[in-house]
């Protein structure tokens, strides 16, 4: 359920701060495509929304942040929240694993012990440390790290082009830099190919 909140949603919703102009890491983004609602997209919101009230349920102070703790990710999603680049990196998977274990050595944790693996569970499940194509960790030194915006749009579309869904849920959002998104580039060459074919054949189907 949505819930009013004081929040200007045209500025970050983590640091609530206007764009600073010429600093390309703090231009907004907004993890919505525009092609309409998806859960996909809602993800996103519900990812950096469980992260930060991970972070404040563990007694970390996030001076920084300015988001409403009453907000939900229902109502991010609604009213298309956007955060700054600069702002949501800091709050990556690996990150926050960081700053909870550097605060359960200042202070012994007193939750039940399912509550301190689910932060371990949870990156497991996400994309970090293996190859976006072939979703593998063998030759973890081979895997290169997403280093453009543009690079998880324009594999989205050719995933849905070739009506792959689970490449476009792996590949989906706008950010796959702040996502940690990393491949081998075998994997991604091929991938590239397999496009290609794929384009060939409907073009040639077209021509029969």
């Amino acid at each position: 359920m949505a819930v009013d909140v004081d929040v200007d949603w045209t500025r970050c919703i983590l640091c609530q701060t206007k764009l600073r102009i010429g600093i390309k890491s703090y231009q907004l983004i907004c993890p919505k495509s525009g092609k309409g609602a998806t859960e996909i997209e809602h993800g996103f919101y519900e990812n950096i929304h469980n992260k930060i009230h991970q972070l404040w349920n563990a007694g970390i102070p996030l001076a920084e942040v300015k988001m409403p703790k009453e907000l939900t990710a229902e109502t991010m999603f609604q009213n298309d929240a956007k955060w700054h680049r600069q702002c949501k990196v800091k709050y990556a998977n690996t990150k926050v694993q960081q700053m909870l274990k550097s605060h359960q050595k200042k202070e012994p944790p007193t939750a039940p012990e399912s509550e301190i693996q689910a932060p371990k569970r949870s990156r497991e499940n996400f994309l970090n440390n293996k190859c976006l194509f072939c979703q593998q960790v063998q030759d973890p030194e081979h895997l290169h790290n997403v280093q453009t915006l543009e690079f998880g749009m324009k594999h989205r579309a050719m995933a849905e082009g070739m009506n792959d869904s689970i490449m476009a849920v792996r590949l989906s959002g706008n950010d796959m830099i702040a996502a940690e998104g990393k491949y081998h580039r075998g994997c991604c060459t091929g991938f590239y190919n397999r496009y290609k074919k794929y384009k060939a054949g409907r073009t040639t189907d077209k021509e029969k």
